[in-house]
């Protein structure tokens, strides 16, 4: 599925199961958590601690 299609999806969870979401990252797409990311920016959710596990985890998955 493609970022546009998993937001529109994600979209209609509330800030609870995104935060849900984020905290169990490993278990989703990547699409689908770079959706599940703009959607909690846009409701001014604090999610700079996901963010950067999600990344330190996407840089270990590429060695």
């Amino acid at each position: 599925m493609s970022k546009k299609v998993f937001k529109n999806k994600m979209n209609g969870l509330s800030d609870d199961e995104l935060m849900h979401v984020l905290e169990n990252s490993n278990k989703y797409q990547k699409d689908a958590i770079d959706a599940v990311i703009d959607i909690a920016k846009s409701r001014g959710l604090e999610i700079s601690k996901f963010q950067q596990e999600i990344e330190k985890e996407r840089v270990e998955e590429i060695r």
